[in-house]
C-alpha cells in the first residue's frame, strides 16, 4: 500500500502543508524562529507529530493529531509511534522507523493510521529527522487520504465490475455488424455453441452455419429490423454447435452505438435444458397423482363456498366419486362449522395459511379428531381454492384425556403449597390453580379457562411484564415484579417466576406460573429495580451476529454483533470476501450444502449445530433466509443465536422434573402397596400382614411428609420475610430432640454419635422450629451417609459468633459433589430417597440469620465436615 523511501544524498528543507519550512540539518539557534516554528507546528492543517529517535516515543503533537487519532494531547505524548498504526504492522513500521533513523532521510509513504474509536484511516507521511534543541527527533507529518483512497478503489472496482458483468454473464452476449459479421462473445456465448470468441470474430453468421438452413431468411429479416433501428426478440432458434449437437436458444437484439459505431447487440439464452425439464414435467404428473393418493392424510381441494374439489382418499364406505361436489361440512361435526367456515374466508381473503382441530364424522357415525392445515391455491396472484391436509389425531386426543386424568394427584399437591400455583397451557389459558390462587382472586372466579391476564388482571391483552410469555417462548424460566390492582386501583406487588412445562420431546406444553406477594419489598427496591429494568433493556437490545453470503458462498457483509462474536470465541475477524468454510474452518462440510440448498430452493433453513470453536463447545441455532430479486435468490442471510446456555438449562429442567417425579411417586406407590397388604391381613386376620402394612405405611408417610414438607420450606424461605425470634432457643434441647429421633437409626447402622456443648453456646437468637430444621438436615445427612465409624457433633465460640460443626467418618465427596450439595434438587444418585432440598434448605435458614455455612471433605471414602456459624445478636 505504501510507496518505498525516497532517497536524497542532500536534504535541505522539506515542505509541509501548512507549516513553515525549516531547515531539518540546521540547528535552530534563534529563540523567535523556533517559537514561530511551534505555533506553526501546532495550528497546521495536518497532523504533525515528534518521535523521540532514540526511543521511538511520541514527544510533541499539533491539535490536528488529536482530531486524527480521536485522542487528546495527553494521551498521544508518550505513545510509541508503532501503536499509531494498526496492531498487525507494528514490527513493520517499527523496522521502517529504525532505518530512517539510521539513514536520516526524507520519507513519502501511504500507510494505516488506527484511531481509537477502532477505524483505520490512510494518511501519506512526510517526514524527516530534524535537531529540536539538544535531541534528534523524527518530525512526521501526516495528511488524511482516507476519502481520496476509497473514491479511487470504488471507481477501479467500478470499471472492473461492469468488465466483468459482461464477460460473466449468465446470459450469451454478443456483437455483430449490420452484414451479420460477429465482433465479441462472452464466455456464455461460447459455451452455447463451443466456439471461442477468437474462432467467431470475424466470421458471419450466415457463413458459420450456425444457423439451420431453414431459419436464415428469419435471421436475415431480423437483420434488417436491426439496421432500421429496431430491436427484436425474443425469438426462438435451434443452432448447431461446434460439437454437432444442437441447442435450442432464445434470440433478442437491440441497435446500440459503441465507440460511435452502430453495432447489434445481441443476447442468447439456452432454453435446451427447460424445454426438456417442461418434458419431464409433463412426465412426472401422473407420478405425482399417483403420490397424492397415496398420502396417509386426507388432501382435498375446496372452493369458497366449501365444496370439495378434489380429495385424494375417503372414510370407508364413502367413494371419491361420491364425496366430490358435498359440502365439507356434511363430514364435520355442526359444532366446528363456523370454525371451518371463518377459516376459508380468512385464506381466501388474506391468501395466508392457517390450521384448525376439529371432529369429523364418517358415514358410519364414527367420531373422530382431526388436526388440518389450509393453505391457498393462488392464479395471478388471486386465491381460487384452498388445500387441506387432514391427519387423524383421535388416539393423540385419548392420550391427552388420559393425561388430565392422572394429574389428578398434582392438584393435591398444588393444594398444600401456600404460595400461588397456576398452571396454564401456551396460549395462556388458566388450566389449573391452587387454594391459595383461588382464594385470593375468590372475586375473579371462575378462573379456569380465561386467559391468565382476564382472569387475574381483568385486562383484554396480554400483560406487557409477562414472564410467562417468554417462557413459552424460549423454554427458559423467567421471573418479574407485577403490579396487583383491585378495583382499578394498585394494591401491591406480586413476584411472579413462569416456569416452562415440556413433553419428552422438549417441547413447551404449558407454563407453571408461582407468585407471592412482594409489595414491601418492592416499595424498598424500587430504585434498584428502575435501574436493572434500564440494564435489561440495554442487554435485550444486542442484536444476533449476521453475516450475508452471495451466489459463490463468499461472505459480503457482517454486523458489529458478528464482530464481537468472533472477538468472544477469539476467531478472526477478516472474513469478508472468504468463502463460508475458508472463514469458518471448525464448521461441518455440509454447511455449504444448506447453503446451496436455499438459493436453490428458496426456502428459509433452520439448523442447529454444535461446534467446538478453540476449545469450547458452542451450540447454535442459524436461520439462513433466501434473499430475491427478479424472482431469484441472489443473496443468503445468515442469523447466528448462541443457544449453548439454553441448551443446559434445558438438561437441567429435565433431570429436576424428573427427580421430583420420582421423589413423590415412589412413597405414594409404597403406601399403595401397604394398603393392599393390609387389606388382605384384615380379610384373613393376619396380624403379622396388618403389622407390616402399618410399618410400610408409617415410614412412607413419613418420607412424604418429609418431601411435602422440604418443599413448603423453600418457598416460606424464598419469600425472604416471615417472623423473628422474639427470645433465644436451646440448642441443647433442639441437639437432644434430634438425636432422640434418629436413635433407632444409629443403633441399627452400629454407628457412634457423640455431642460436645459449649455451655456458652446454648442459648441462640433464631426460631426454634428453623433451628430443629437446619440442625435435622445436616445430621440426618452424615447419618444416611455414614454406614460405620462415628459422628461428632461439637460447638465453641467464635469471635461473635457460635460455631456448630458435624463431623463424620462416611463416605466423603468428590470436588465436584462438596460444590453442588447446596444447589436445590441436587441428589448424589437419580435412585436415591428424597428431593434434594435438605441441605439446601440448611442454607437458606443460615443466609436468613446473617451466618455462613461450608462443608469440607478430603475426598471419597474419606467423611464431610459442615460448619454453621451464626451470629450471637
Amino acid at each position: 500500500m505504501g510507496r518505498r523511501l525516497r532517497k536524497t544524498k542532500s536534504i535541505a528543507k522539506a515542505k509541509i502543508k501548512g507549516v513553515v519550512s525549516v531547515p531539518f540539518k540546521s540547528k535552530v539557534s534563534e529563540q523567535g524562529n523556533e517559537k514561530i516554528f511551534k505555533v506553526a507546528f501546532n495550528n497546521a492543517v495536518d497532523a504533525g507529530f515528534w518521535a523521540d529517535t532514540k526511543t521511538g516515543k511520541i514527544i510533541n503533537c499539533n491539535k490536528a493529531a488529536e482530531r486524527l487519532l480521536e485522542r487528546k494531547r495527553k494521551d498521544i505524548i508518550g505513545m510509541h509511534q508503532t501503536k499509531l498504526h494498526p496492531p498487525y504492522a507494528k514490527e513493520h513500521y517499527r523496522k521502517i522507523f529504525r532505518e530512517h533513523v539510521k539513514s536520516k532521510n526524507v520519507f513519502d509513504r501511504e500507510v494505516e493510521i488506527l484511531t481509537k474509536s477502532g477505524k483505520i484511516k490512510y494518511v501519506r507521511i512526510t517526514a524527516a529527522v530534524i535537531p529540536i534543541g539538544n535531541k534528534s527527533v523524527i518530525q512526521g507529518i501526516f495528511h488524511d487520504i482516507t476519502e481520496q483512497k476509497k473514491i479511487r478503489e470504488e471507481l477501479i472496482r467500478s470499471e472492473e465490475k461492469y468488465k466483468s458483468l459482461v464477460a460473466n454473464a449468465p446470459i450469451g452476449i454478443y456483437y455483430n455488424d449490420f452484414n451479420g459479421k460477429f465482433l465479441y462473445a462472452n464466455k456464455m456465448a461460447e459455451k452455447i455453441v463451443g466456439y471461442k470468441s477468437k474462432e467467431l470474430v470475424g466470421k458471419s453468421f450466415f457463413k458459420a452455419k450456425l444457423i439451420s438452413p431453414k431459419d436464415l431468411n428469419r435471421a436475415a429479416e431480423l437483420l434488417a429490423l436491426n439496421k432500421l433501428g429496431k430491436g427484436t426478440g425474443p425469438d426462438e432458434f435451434i443452432l448447431n454447435k461446434k460439437d454437432g449437437s444442437k441447442a435450442d436458444v432464445l434470440i433478442t437484439t437491440r441497435p446500440v452505438i459503441i465507440e460511435e459505431k452502430r453495432l447489434v447487440l445481441g443476447m442468447v439464452e439456452d432454453i435446451t435444458e427447460r424445454k426438456l425439464a417442461e418434458e419431464a414435467l409433463r412426465q412426472s404428473e401422473e407420478k405425482l397423482r399417483s403420490l397424492v393418493d397415496s398420502a396417509p392424510n386426507f388432501i382435498m381441494i375446496i372452493n369458497a363456498d366449501g365444496i370439495i374439489q378434489f380429495i385424494n382418499r375417503t372414510a370407508p364406505g364413502l367413494t371419491r366419486e361420491e364425496a366430490i361436489g358435498r359440502p365439507i361440512y356434511d363430514f364435520i361435526q355442526p359444532k366446528y362449522h363456523a370454525v371451518v367456515r371463518n377459516t376459508i374466508n380468512y385464506i381466501f381473503k388474506t391468501g395466508k395459511a392457517s390450521s384448525y382441530e376439529i371432529q369429523g364424522v364418517g358415514p358410519d357415525g364414527r367420531i373422530s379428531w382431526y388436526v388440518t392445515n389450509v393453505a391457498p391455491i393462488k392464479h395471478h396472484g388471486k386465491v381460487i381454492a384452498v388445500t387441506q391436509i387432514a391427519a387423524d389425531i383421535t388416539e393423540r386426543k385419548k392420550a391427552e384425556e388420559e393425561l388430565k386424568n392422572n394429574e389428578r394427584f398434582l392438584q393435591s399437591v398444588f393444594d398444600g403449597i401456600q404460595d400461588g400455583i397456576s398452571v396454564l397451557d401456551i396460549k395462556l389459558n388458566v388450566v389449573r390453580v391452587n387454594k391459595w390462587v383461588e382464594k385470593m382472586f375468590a372475586s375473579h372466579t371462575p378462573l379456569v379457562g380465561k386467559k391468565c391476564y382476564e382472569a387475574y388482571h381483568k385486562r383484554q391483552t396480554v400483560c406487557p411484564w409477562c414472564p410467562s410469555v417468554k417462557a413459552v417462548k424460549d423454554g427458559k424460566t423467567h421471573a418479574g415484579v407485577i403490579p396487583y390492582a383491585v378495583e382499578e386501583k394498585l394494591k401491591g406487588w406480586f413476584f411472579l417466576s413462569a416456569y416452562p412445562l415440556k413433553d419428552e420431546n422438549g417441547k413447551v406444553i404449558g407454563v407453571i406460573e408461582s407468585v407471592r406477594d412482594i409489595t414491601e419489598q418492592k416499595k424498598a427496591e424500587e430504585a434498584l429495580r428502575e435501574s436493572e429494568e434500564r440494564y435489561r433493556l440495554t442487554i435485550d437490545s444486542i442484536a444476533d451476529a449476521i453475516h450475508v453470503i452471495d451466489s459463490e458462498l463468499r461472505i459480503i457483509l457482517i454486523n458489529k454483533a458478528f464482530l464481537r462474536w468472533c472477538e468472544q470465541l477469539g476467531i478472526s475477524k477478516k472474513v469478508i470476501g472468504k468463502r463460508v468454510l475458508e472463514a469458518f474452518p471448525f464448521l461441518p462440510s455440509k454447511i455449504e450444502d444448506e447453503c446451496r440448498e436455499v438459493f436453490s430452493s428458496g426456502k428459509p433453513l433452520i439448523t442447529e449445530e454444535v461446534n467446538n470453536i478453540n476449545g469450547i463447545e458452542i451450540i447454535t441455532e442459524t436461520r439462513k433466509i433466501p434473499v430475491f430479486e427478479a424472482g431469484k435468490v441472489i443473496r443468503v442471510v445468515t442469523v447466528i443465536r448462541d443457544i449453548t446456555e439454553r441448551r443446559h438449562m434445558e438438561r437441567l429442567r429435565e433431570n429436576l422434573i424428573r427427580d421430583v417425579s420420582h421423589s413423590l411417586k415412589t412413597p405414594v406407590a409404597m403406601l399403595e402397596m401397604a394398603n393392599d397388604i393390609g387389606q388382605r391381613g384384615i380379610e384373613t386376620n393376619d396380624t403379622q400382614r396388618i403389622k407390616k402394612a402399618m410399618d410400610l405405611a408409617s415410614k412412607n408417610v413419613i418420607r412424604l411428609r418429609k418431601d411435602i414438607n422440604n418443599i413448603l420450606e423453600v418457598y416460606v424461605l424464598s419469600k425472604a420475610i416471615g417472623a423473628r425470634p422474639k427470645e433465644k432457643s436451646s440448642l441443647r434441647k433442639v441437639i437432644n430432640e434430634i438425636a432422640e429421633n434418629i436413635k433407632y437409626v444409629i443403633e441399627e447402622k452400629g454407628l457412634s454419635f457423640e455431642i460436645n456443648i459449649d455451655s456458652r453456646t446454648d442459648k441462640i437468637l433464631i426460631i426454634e422450629r428453623e433451628l430443629y430444621t437446619l440442625l435435622l438436615n445436616i445430621i440426618d445427612n452424615a447419618v444416611k451417609f455414614t454406614n460405620e465409624g462415628e459422628i461428632l457433633l461439637s460447638t465453641k465460640l467464635k469471635n461473635n459468633c457460635i460455631q456448630i460443626k458435624v463431623e463424620d467418618t462416611g463416605c466423603g465427596l468428590t470436588p465436584f459433589q462438596r460444590d453442588m450439595v447446596f444447589e436445590r434438587f441436587y441428589k448424589r444418585s437419580s435412585a436415591m430417597p428424597g428431593m434434594g432440598l435438605g441441605l439446601n434448605i440448611s442454607k437458606e435458614i443460615v443466609e436468613k440469620y446473617g451466618g455462613k455455612i461450608e462443608i469440607f471433605s478430603k475426598g471419597l471414602g474419606k467423611g464431610v465436615t459442615v460448619i454453621i456459624e451464626l451470629p450471637r445478636k
